[in-house]
Formats: structure tokens, sequence, C-alpha cells
């Protein structure tokens, strides 16, 4: 239970941090109108959300083996291709172009790479106290006599 809630809120965390950011970009860098920067984060939302299954689906770096079912990558990209769908051609909001989808995407992806990155960081972390504890709790249910004691009290 240690490991999934320290993983979870490390991933809560960035993802917090990738969102708070994409809207402060398209805010007061790239001084984005509200209707429009709606739409961009309708389009972070979706992105990331499925980037993020990627990553959290094993222990492993997102590259390596086991990779994801054909069942769920084919569903990912059918939900990214309706949402580039949704943002492209204003379907239920605002339209935004082709150029701050392709950012957005790159900044997704980016971000993807960073959480990757923070989820070995912290399984690491988590493994080492694990194996810091089990030897810890070794110690403890030693025997405090010293090993020869001990044999001559088995042997007699």
């Amino acid at each position: 239970m240690d490991r999934l809630l320290a993983i979870s809120s490390v991933m809560g965390a960035l993802s917090l941090a990738q969102n708070f950011g994409l809207y402060l970009l398209a805010r007061d860098v790239f001084g984005v109108g509200l209707a429009q920067t709606q739409t961009m984060m309708f389009l972070a939302f979706i992105a990331g959300g499925h980037l993020l299954l990627f990553v959290t689906r094993s222990r492993h770096p997102l590259w390596r083996p086991p990779y994801p079912s054909w069942q769920l990558f084919t569903a990912i990209v059918g939900t990214q291709i309706a949402g580039v769908c949704f943002v492209t051609f204003g379907w239920l909001m605002p339209s935004i172009s082709w150029a701050a989808i392709g950012l957005i995407w790159l900044y997704e992806i980016a971000w993807m790479m960073i959480m990757n990155f923070a989820k070995l960081g912290t399984y690491r972390l988590v493994e080492q106290r694990s194996r810091h504890h089990r030897r810890f709790l070794g110690v403890l249910t030693e025997s405090l006599q010293p090993a020869a004691t001990q044999r001559r009290r088995r042997g007699s």
C-alpha cells in the first residue's frame, strides 16, 4: 500500500504541475484568450491522461516490455483522434490551430518523460526503504546472544 500511495501521490502532484503549467503558459506567456485556453486545456487533459496510462501501467520504463495491448493502444489512439477533431473543427468548443495542437502534444510528451523518470525514482526510493525495513526487522528478531553460546545451548 505504501508503494501505491507514493507512486499515486507523485504522479498526481506532477499532473497538477503539468496542467497548471500549461494553463499559465497559455494565459500569461502566449496571451491566449480564455475560450482558446479552455480548448487547449481540454486537449491537454485528454492527451496527458492517456499518456499517463502508458507511464503507470508497469514499473519499468515505458519503452521496455511489456508493451500495451493492441486494445488499449487502439482505444487511446481512437480517443486522441476524436479529441483532436473536436479542438480542430471547433465541435462544442472554440477551435485552435494545428500549431497549438502540435505544441500541446510536444508539451505533453515532454511531461510524459518527466513522469516516467519520476516514477522510476519513486519506485527506487520505496524499494530501498522496503529493503532497509526488512533488514531492520531481521536485526530485531535476531538473538542477542553470541553465536557460540547459541550452539552450546543447542548441543546440550
